[in-house]
């Protein structure tokens, strides 16, 4: 069983950054402070931006919580892309609900709470899904280790946060991948959370739990099974950026000039594991190993180049429908793609 200060640090890592945590490198040639050197090979560098416009000009975004599926909106501030984009970021953390009602009232101009972003514009809001960082749920099914596969959890139980929270949607989506039907086959449990999901698991209250990072990593250094990942599955918005069709009509080159850093931002994180890894420990205040594990759970589920997958969005359509909502707009009612396709393209990752 992790000893209980491990799990009031884990805690305090992913409820905010480390006072005075080392900023990301500024440029692909200079590594993290205290990162590991380089390889023979270097990594490719990320994309390079646009001359800077010469009037500067400042934009406010809003993310729910502090989640690696954010690692690009906040190291393109960091690796100073946003600078180099002309652009002033003030980036603050609010919960999804508070977030959304500051765009709706133009006090910032972007979120990054993608799924609440979806639903919100289904009922009505004038929101635009404008980037979508991370195209799956990364989230993993662990079980007791004597089950090996998600067949053997026939009977059995699987522990979850809130019912009908992301964690719950993403276990159903599990099971029934594999031809389990949830509550039928594999009794579907609310648990709580993260370090409490963990413990039910590790107390044997619970046979198997649906778990987000960096609880999947601790469990398989602990023995316990790795029955699935979603990544692997099917994809699902998870990080990503919204913003008012308003802001768009209006501020469409300060927006695309976001996106162009937040793409650069990806590239990097994808090719830079190390310098990754080592920002992530220090933001998040994670060990090292934690935190280069984590990544490699993550690298998956990220997207090339920022652009909103189709098949994402429409499971997650998909899924409100099951949870009853009146579903009348689609992915090109829901989704600017133009966007972050400029984006790219002008970073030259598309034609």
């Amino acid at each position: 069983m992790l000893e209980a200060g491990l799990i009031t640090l884990l805690l305090a890592g992913c409820a905010g950054p480390r006072e005075g945590a080392p900023a990301a490198p500024a440029a692909e040639a200079r590594p993290a402070a205290g990162s590991a050197p380089a390889a023979s090979t270097p990594a490719p560098a990320a994309p390079t931006a646009a001359r800077a416009p010469a009037t500067r000009e400042a934009f406010h975004l809003a993310y729910p919580n502090l989640s690696m599926s954010y690692l690009p909106i906040l190291m393109a501030r960091d690796l100073g892309y946003y600078d180099e984009e002309g652009l002033d970021a003030d980036l603050v953390q609010m919960r999804a609900n508070v977030g959304q009602a500051a765009l709706v009232a133009g006090e910032v101009d972007f979120t990054a709470a993608v799924g609440s972003n979806i639903k919100m514009a289904l009922q009505g809001a004038p929101i635009k899904t404008i980037l979508l960082f991370v195209q799956a749920q990364v989230m993993s099914l662990v079980a007791q280790p004597q089950y090996r596969t998600p067949e053997s959890l026939r009977g059995k139980s699987v522990g979850v946060g809130v019912a009908g929270a992301s964690i719950d949607q993403v276990a159903r989506l599990i099971l029934k991948h594999y031809g389990l039907e949830p509550q039928r086959d594999v009794s579907v449990v609310p648990v709580g959370d993260g370090a409490i999901q963990y413990q039910a698991l590790q107390l044997g209250q619970v046979d198997s739990a649906v778990m987000s990072l960096p609880f999947p990593v601790l469990a398989r250094r602990e023995g316990y099974a790795i029955v699935a990942n979603a990544p692997d599955l099917f994809k699902l918005p998870s990080g990503g950026v919204g913003t008012l069709q308003s802001t768009l009509e209006q501020r469409r080159d300060m927006v695309r000039r976001v996106a162009r850093a937040q793409i650069r931002a990806l590239q990097y994180v994808r090719t830079h594991p190390e310098e990754v890894a080592r920002f992530t420990e220090q933001f998040f205040d994670m060990d090292y190993q934690t935190a280069r594990e984590s990544y490699d759970f993550l690298l998956p589920a990220f997207s090339t180049t920022g652009e909103v997958d189709r098949e994402a969005m429409e499971l997650q359509l998909e899924m409100e429908r099951g949870e009853g909502m009146v579903v009348t707009l689609d992915y090109d009612q829901l989704v600017d793609p133009t966007i972050a396709a400029d984006a790219a393209r002008d970073l030259g990752l598309r034609p």
